[in-house]
């Protein structure tokens, strides 16, 4: 029993992973693309971003992560949404808020590192963005999937457990 549900814990770590490879890089590429194009401060552009990116992640870890498992529809999206939106909004958010506007003398070392290793010209908010996003992302990340593990996408026996008796 025990080794199947380590099996299981590490299945669902993978695929979470999966989901979360393809959400961060679209992620990352609104974020930049608003904040690049439409000179979006920080925290607005992430929320821009990560909004968009929390449908797209709710519908793969839905069917791909969690697929073994039953769900109420209204329930589970709406703890989905405030398990995703405490990492976003308030975790992510804190980190980005925190890291960017405190980072960019760090921001500058990274970008002159980076721009002199690659031949690049990227300014240094860009670099402290992502960096700060980054921070941010894997605390968000790391809270995510101990919570929808946990609390959102719940095995068939779990719940049973948690209904009241009749």
């Amino acid at each position: 029993m025990k080794q199947l549900k380590k099996q299981q814990l590490k299945k669902e770590a993978k695929n979470f992973s999966v989901v979360g490879v393809i959400s961060t890089v679209m992620d990352y590429i609104l974020l930049n693309f608003i904040s690049l194009l439409f000179h979006v401060p920080p925290v607005p552009a992430n929320i821009i971003s990560t909004t968009t990116t929390s449908v797209v992640s709710y519908k793969l870890n839905k069917r791909v992560v969690f697929e073994g498992r039953r769900h109420s529809k209204k329930r589970t999206v709406l703890l989905y949404v405030l398990v995703i939106g405490t990492g976003i909004y308030i975790i992510q958010n804190t980190v980005i808020y925190l890291l960017a506007h405190r980072m960019d003398e760090v921001g500058l070392g990274f970008s002159q590192t980076i721009n002199s290793f690659f031949g690049t010209n990227i300014p240094a908010s860009i670099v402290t963005l992502n960096i700060s996003k980054a921070c941010g992302g894997c605390l968000a990340g790391l809270w995510n999937f101990l919570m929808l593990r946990h609390f959102v996408f719940i095995p068939e026996t779990k719940k049973e457990e948690l209904q009241p008796a009749q």
